[in-house]
């Protein structure tokens, strides 16, 4: 990436690597290494390259209350109630939300 950067630059052209859905994956570590460390691997970016790196994270969204009662009804696997199980984001279930962030 950083070798296609550097020659794209030479040609005035911008090299963007783009993390979707950074907050979502397991490769987190890695997203972390590259846009806060500036290294891949323990290898250090080089500076000149002009690639630039950006990441979008979701938001957390909770189900609304009806939504988290139908599904607690249905069962789906659920042993314990949501409001006492331990796996949690801060004080809410992580099973509330929408979607599950794996960091």
């Amino acid at each position: 990436t950083e070798a296609g950067a550097r020659e794209n630059s030479k040609r005035q052209i911008r090299t963007t690597l783009f993390f979707d859905e950074a907050n979502t994956t397991g490769a987190l570590g890695m997203i972390k290494e590259v846009m806060c460390d500036g290294r891949v691997r323990g290898r250090p970016l080089d500076p000149k390259s002009g690639l630039r790196v950006i990441a979008a994270c979701n938001p957390y969204r909770r189900h609304t209350d009806e939504m988290i009662h139908r599904l607690e009804e249905a069962g789906l696997g659920y042993h314990v109630q949501a409001n006492k199980t331990e796996d949690k984001l801060g004080r809410i279930p992580l099973r509330q939300l929408v979607y599950r962030v794996h960091p």
